[in-house]
């Protein structure tokens, strides 16, 4: 799905433990191609407000949900900003 250029709709675990839809899409910049997290992204950095500051230093985790393999993120803060 990606490779046709479209992007799809995965779960993300916030580190607030809510739970959100964001898209994920396949970008070729030059001559290196990278994953981007797009859509409503600024409603997860406004429920996060008190831990994602500038600076921070996340992680993401890639997992997948059962019965059907969808594919899904945790983001997770491993020092504060």
């Amino acid at each position: 799905m990606l490779n046709a250029k479209r992007q799809m709709a995965v779960t993300l675990v916030e580190p607030c433990l809510s739970v959100s839809t964001v898209n994920l899409a396949k970008w070729t910049i030059g001559s290196s191609m990278s994953y981007i997290i797009n859509g409503d992204y600024s409603k997860v950095l406004k429920n996060n407000r008190d831990s994602l500051k500038p600076n921070a230093v996340v992680q993401i985790w890639s997992f997948r949900i059962q019965p059907n393999s969808q594919l899904g993120f945790a983001l997770i803060k491993v020092i504060d900003g």
